[in-house]
């Protein structure tokens, strides 16, 4: 079942940390087996639209009505940090920069600084003591950020898809683009 927001499951402890992207102070929650030292590690990259570290929208950001839907939170993000934690691996899950605690605007925003956002998560994970090997998992628009990361860092020892889009990123963008502009009533020609 459903764990309220404020218990964690036993076994487990969880954090509050930050740290840099460039200018930027990005904020986020580290979850880990209590007592296990080093342990592997993984970085947990949200999907398209502006989301908080338990990787639900939020709302009003960025144009994240185009993305929300009417149900409760599913939490998702925070479920996957705290069964890996469960199982022995440290789990970095962040807010997107301009969403919860982190620091910039996600709505001027580019894929590349989100992509950038993943790299320093991964940094600031190799400067802890209490990090092994590092892997990334990725949930949609995030397991495209997650390719792109670890094909520029050898040193990234897995690689997670969840849900990935099902198209090259050029071909994504041209879709989205065309469907905001037939939204927006632009004409055929």
């Amino acid at each position: 079942g459903f764990v309220p927001e404020s218990l964690a499951p036993e076994g487990i402890e969880e954090a509050e940390v930050t740290f840099p992207s460039g200018s930027l102070k990005l904020a986020g929650s580290v979850v880990k087996p209590r007592g296990v030292k080093p342990c592997p590690a993984v970085v947990l990259l949200s999907d398209t639209g502006p989301q908080d570290r338990q990787g639900n929208l939020a709302k009003g950001k960025g144009g994240a009505e185009e993305f929300a839907w009417t149900g409760a939170d599913a939490s998702l993000q925070r479920s996957i940090a705290q069964a890996l934690a469960g199982s022995g691996v440290l789990v970095l899950r962040y807010d997107d920069r301009g969403c919860g605690a982190s620091e910039g605007e996600f709505d001027k925003a580019r894929f590349k600084d989100l992509v950038a956002d993943a790299a320093a998560a991964v940094a600031y994970l190799r400067g802890r003591d209490d990090v092994g090997p590092i892997g990334l998992v990725g949930h949609g628009e995030g397991a495209l950020s997650a390719c792109l990361v670890a094909a520029k860092d050898g040193a990234i020892k897995s690689v997670v898809l969840l849900a990935p889009p099902a198209t090259t990123l050029d071909e994504a963008a041209l879709a989205r683009s065309e469907r905001l502009l037939r939204e927006q009533g632009t004409k055929e020609e």
